[in-house]
């Protein structure tokens, strides 16, 4: 199997040892991917770029269930990954947990490559089309699995990044757009009364960066994540929706529900409520831009 250079030297980041040489992932490979189970298709990138594999208990997002992400369909040139489900999941249970990068790396992949597939058997793109995947600025770990993968064979055309905080910038494949908090707050009402579906902050901010690519690169198919349950955000969004300043979490949680109808988190209640800084990875877009 061929290896690729993605970086010009072994690099460290966040604490992670990222090796500069990965195994090039064919056609075939992802014509495989049809027949496979989630949890298959996991390890068949584990065992492609790590050399291992990984059992059930290593792997919370199946937490022996069945996958609990899916394809939204929001129009004919883009979609949502719903990394959540009516439990508590959220996009960090689709990450190996422990201290192997690689593992980490070829979860992330393995995700976004189960997607691709997922979106062909959805007939939304044609095999071998190249699509745009659409991140926040939060997710450091997403961005570097996905600059990996465009490297060495996933059929990716750009990564593009939401950012409130980086400078607008475009190198190697990576377009970071910045963006107003006001100009967010905005996507998602407009996506919520215009598409009857409710966002998160976090994938507010990588819908919105997807939309100016567009403008100014022409429309390819845009694949972007919904990084956890919108109760999770649910202050901020009854504001953002109904105009209502709510300070309860409890009680915005059911003022989301009744205008959305979204299965709610069994357990809901300010204890187990997530925010950002633990839905943080340990890597920052800035120090891993510099590697790219």
């Amino acid at each position: 199997m061929n290896n690729i250079k993605v970086f010009n030297e072994n690099i460290e980041v966040g604490g992670l040892q990222i090796p500069a040489d990965f195994k090039y992932i064919s056609s075939n490979f992802i014509n495989s991917f049809t027949s496979l189970s989630y949890f298959e298709r996991v390890n068949a990138v584990c065992s492609l770029l790590a050399d291992t594999t990984v059992s059930l208990t290593d792997f919370n997002a199946l937490k022996g269930v069945e996958y609990p992400a899916s394809i939204m369909p929001i129009s004919e040139n883009f979609a949502v990954v719903e990394l959540f489900d009516g439990e508590n999941a959220n996009y960090l249970d689709y990450v190996i947990s422990g201290n192997n990068s690689l593992l980490k790396i070829s979860s992330i992949i393995a995700l976004i490559l189960s997607s691709y597939v997922d979106l062909i058997e959805l007939n939304l793109i044609n095999y071998g089309d190249k699509i745009n995947v659409a991140i926040s600025d939060t997710d450091g770990l997403f961005v570097l699995s996905t600059y990996i993968a465009m490297k060495i064979g996933v059929p990716i055309n750009a990564v593009i990044i939401g950012s409130t905080t980086l400078k607008n910038d475009i190198k190697n494949g990576i377009f970071t757009y910045n963006l107003d908090a006001t100009d967010v707050a905005d996507c998602l009402y407009n996506f919520f009364y215009d598409y009857d579906y409710i966002l998160d902050s976090l994938s507010a901010k990588s819908i919105l960066a997807s939309e100016f690519y567009n403008e100014d690169n022409g429309e390819n198919f845009t694949l972007s994540f919904a990084y956890f349950s919108p109760y999770y955000d649910s202050v901020n969004l009854v504001e953002i929706i109904t105009g209502k300043k709510i300070a309860n979490e409890n009680k915005a949680c059911q003022i989301l529900y009744e205008e959305t109808a979204i299965d709610m988190p069994t357990t809901v209640n300010k204890a187990n409520f997530l925010n950002y800084n633990n839905l943080k990875l340990p890597i920052t877009i800035d120090n891993l831009l510099k590697f790219m």
